[in-house]
């Protein structure tokens, strides 16, 4: 018999290639562990999100999202193919630390309804990550927002929509879905402002769960035998590489001698075929961070390593939410735009942000305390 007197579950994008999405999902795991509930991850296989896998549901599908993320995925799919056997390598590294640090339920749907499933557990929790972006979850969207279970087992944390412009199917798809949830908090202002048009309704806007833990709760769990001996600048760019990155870049190993390490790379094999363990060292021991990514970010703060951070390009814009955290923690002199002299790039001062950090993390605990029940899962 278990220990515990309620178990909570977690529903989260999946994916076994993002260092952001795994971080999440453990960091939500160990948070809500801490008030003393059994937590699962539920995994709905994305096969089992399409079952009818004929041209007109991918048709459907491609004339729903837009051009950019079209584009996106044949790159991907170019790349898979070009760089197949890095990249699942890379996917292998991933499952291994899936299955090491998360309690993950691999839900068929196609033999057990959801319906089912959530009565095993007291709340299900939809977050963090893009689990409201409209073309992620294409096909699933009830379920990303817990339609399978009674609304009073309904929360949210930190949920992202990713954009801040939703189509108007989904609008009106998700509306009453949005009212009935029991606890709605979400990721970005932006995301808040959605909430509020649709529902009328309240949203917090709370820290990303990676942010929830100490340093060095993360060094913990982090590995650093990839990295280099001498000191390094670490790249992290999820769209292209932004020219006036790439000239700094330049500038910087000519200036100090930095080795560059290039973490979303597939040609910098060794720091890409890595796992989120690693990501943490790589972030902790750099000397600087380059990066378009929100977790690139979150990290860097997390780690207290200097960082600029670039809009990305060539994709849909997702920098709502990178503005909201450093809006949060006063750290908006770190974008890339707002960095005039060499000098600048170095001379980080945490301290406020620390402890702006420290309060972020006491709204994130009374938010989940109030929407669990009070927490004290354990018999």
């Amino acid at each position: 018999m278990s220990k515990y007197s309620k178990k909570i579950g977690i529903l989260t994008l999946d994916g076994y290639f993002n260092y952001g999405n795994r971080l999440q999902n453990f960091a939500l795991q160990e948070v809500v562990k801490k008030f003393g509930f059994e937590v699962e991850t539920l995994v709905i296989p994305r096969k089992d999100r399409h079952p009818k896998h004929n041209k007109e549901n991918k048709l459907l599908r491609l004339l729903k999202q837009p051009p950019a993320k079209t584009m996106k995925q044949v790159l991907h799919k170019f790349s898979l193919y070009s760089n197949k056997q890095a990249i699942q390598q890379k996917s292998e590294i991933f499952k291994h630390f899936s299955k090491t640090n998360l309690s993950e339920r691999f839900c068929d749907i196609t033999k057990e309804p959801l319906q089912n499933v959530g009565r095993d557990y007291d709340y299900l929790i939809v977050g963090s990550d893009q689990v409201w972006n409209p073309y992620n979850i294409i096909h699933a969207e009830d379920a990303f927002f817990l339609t399978f279970v009674e609304p009073a087992k309904r929360i949210s944390y930190a949920a992202s929509f990713g954009i801040t412009e939703l189509p108007n199917y989904f609008k009106d798809m998700i509306t009453p879905w949005l009212s009935q949830m029991k606890a709605i908090s979400v990721r970005e202002y932006a995301g808040a402002k959605i909430v509020k048009e649709l529902t009328a309704r309240d949203a917090e806007v709370l820290l990303d769960p990676t942010l929830l833990l100490s340093k060095q709760e993360w060094l913990a769990h982090a590995k650093g035998d990839r990295r280099p001996d001498k000191k390094f600048l670490l790249t992290y760019f999820l769209g292209e590489k932004p020219k006036d990155a790439a000239q700094l870049i330049s500038d910087l190993r000519k200036d100090y001698g930095f080795e560059v390490v290039n973490l979303a790379d597939v040609k910098d094999l060794t720091a890409y075929q890595t796992g989120p363990q690693e990501f943490i060292d790589y972030i902790n021991s750099a000397e600087l961070v380059l990066t378009d990514s929100f977790h690139g970010m979150a990290f860097s703060v997390l780690m207290e390593t200097p960082f600029v951070v670039y809009e990305r390009i060539g994709s849909i814009s997702m920098y709502s939410r990178i503005e909201t955290l450093l809006r949060k923690l006063q750290l908006l002199d770190r974008v890339s735009t707002e960095i005039r002299i060499k000098k600048d790039l170095f001379g980080v001062n945490f301290k406020e942000s620390r402890i702006l950090l420290s309060n972020e993390r006491q709204r994130a605990s009374s938010y989940l305390e109030k929407a669990l029940g009070g927490g004290q899962g354990e018999k």
